[in-house]
């Protein structure tokens, strides 16, 4: 209820007429009653309602996030990316948390679909496919305000171009994989030096299995990429060398569908700087160290619904312009400098199961804001948060401040007990006792 809000009236004298309103937040009163013989009875109370801090304030938090997402741009993506409505809805809530300053807001949102169509693949009839398109709103809700509704939005999914993947480009080379006894083959550049690349899924009636750490080394002329669902390895490279190592102008890595693809090896994509997207997938287990670092275009990178990824090398995704990431659970291994250097990166969503955040995890990451940080971690390595100092929200997993404390965090984190940080801890049902608790609302953490 709030100030102005009527409480009803108490008539003063029989025949006066005369009310008495109480406004919410105001002060009690007491009324005694006269009669005509002159007795007085005893004091009547009259209590005002209590009055609901904070909701104004809350009405111009939704509104302040209902600005920020009518005048945001959302990016569309490709079919490999997302071609359901639910991936779709989660691809717009990505976008939304990686919004600037949006995550410190604390509102809880949910992603409504208007009108989804899925994407056509190309086929040797029609190439270049069907492109399909999602139409949606936002609902944006927080304590005790009146939630509100964004304009609709729509972005379009591209459709993956068919690819004869039983043919290739002319002058790639190949070579029996060693210790395959002569089943599978590995493909090098050959004397193909730019253009779009498609490596066919067989050669001479056998798989094409494996890309060598060199196979593309330094092509700068190479724009695209296509790798079929045979391959299973790219094969680890060194600091001068791997698979598509110095390729700048590479725009577009696409996978064949029903990808069994295991390792991406490290240095794989290293210095790819015109890399925009990539899609991770799902069969990928291990990705190598720096395997993209130096991908100073690459916005955004997404794994595949269903990820059996165990293991991120070092230095694997340092120094790329992610605004968002999302790690998936079976990740065991996380190693050192994932994601430092990102500057764009503003909020983080780390899935249960993985065990730690490595040393220099985000260092240097100025514009991170908001990160979730499951139940399941034990250890936060060293500097880990270094330089982090626009991270605002801590959506921690455990249920209080004693598990919380359980968790060992090495030198360099200050950041996480800075004042300016507000940690809330989970809590599925509405909490019992005061506190910062939060909770998921359709994917997304929101606070009680």
């Amino acid at each position: 209820m709030r100030a102005g809000t009527s409480l009803g009236a108490a008539t003063l004298g029989v025949n006066s007429g005369k009310t008495v309103t109480l406004t919410a937040g105001a002060r009690d009163i007491y009324v005694v009653v006269e009669d005509t013989a002159g007795n007085i009875s005893a004091p009547l109370k009259i209590e005002a309602a209590a009055y609901v801090i904070g909701s104004p304030t809350d009405d111009t938090t939704i509104t302040n996030a209902k600005d920020a997402i009518d005048s945001h741009t959302f990016a569309g993506w490709t079919q490999a990316a997302a071609n359901t409505e639910s991936t779709a809805v989660t691809q717009i809530t990505n976008q939304i948390n990686g919004i600037s300053g949006f995550g410190s807001l604390g509102v809880g949102f949910t992603v409504n679909a208007v009108s989804f169509t899925a994407a056509i693949a190309g086929t040797s009839g029609n190439p270049t496919g069907t492109n399909g398109t999602f139409t949606f709103t936002v609902s944006i809700s927080k304590g005790g305000g009146t939630p509100q509704t964004s304009s609709s939005k729509s972005i379009t999914i591209t459709a993956t171009e068919f690819v004869d993947d039983n043919t290739g480009t002319p002058g790639l080379s190949f070579a029996f994989v060693a210790g395959s006894g002569d089943t599978e083959y590995s493909v090098s550049r050959g004397s193909v030096t730019s253009g779009a690349v498609v490596i066919p899924a067989y050669y001479n009636g056998l798989p094409v299995t494996t890309i060598l750490n060199t196979s593309f080394l330094n092509r700068t002329g190479i724009t695209s990429i296509f790798i079929p669902a045979t391959v299973t390895t790219i094969m680890d490279g060194s600091t001068a060398t791997g698979a598509f190592f110095g390729c700048t102008n590479l725009e577009s890595v696409v996978f064949g569908s029903g990808s069994q693809l295991e390792t991406i090896g490290s240095f794989a994509f290293y210095n790819c700087r015109n890399l925009e997207s990539i899609v991770i997938p799902a069969n990928v287990k291990n990705i190598g160290s720096s395997a993209f670092r130096g991908c100073t275009n690459l916005e955004s990178i997404v794994f595949e619904n269903g990820s059996l990824l165990e293991t991120i090398g070092n230095n694997a995704f340092r120094g790329t312009a992610i605004a968002s990431i999302t790690i998936p659970g079976g990740v065991t291994s996380v190693g050192q400098n994932q994601f430092r250097g990102c500057p764009n990166l503003v909020s983080v969503f780390i899935s249960e199961g993985v065990p730690e955040i490595g040393g220099y995890f985000f260092t240097d990451c100025t514009s991170l804001e908001t990160i979730v940080i499951p139940a399941s971690i034990t250890v936060i390595g060293e500097y880990a948060f270094n330089n982090c100092n626009a991270l605002s929200t801590v959506f921690y997993g455990g249920a209080d401040n004693t598990a919380w404390g359980g968790i060992s965090i090495d030198t360099g984190n200050a950041r996480l007990s800075n004042a300016a940080v507000t940690r809330y801890y989970y809590s599925a049902t509405s909490p019992s006792v005061a506190g910062n608790f939060w909770r998921w609302v359709g994917g997304v953490p929101t606070v009680w």
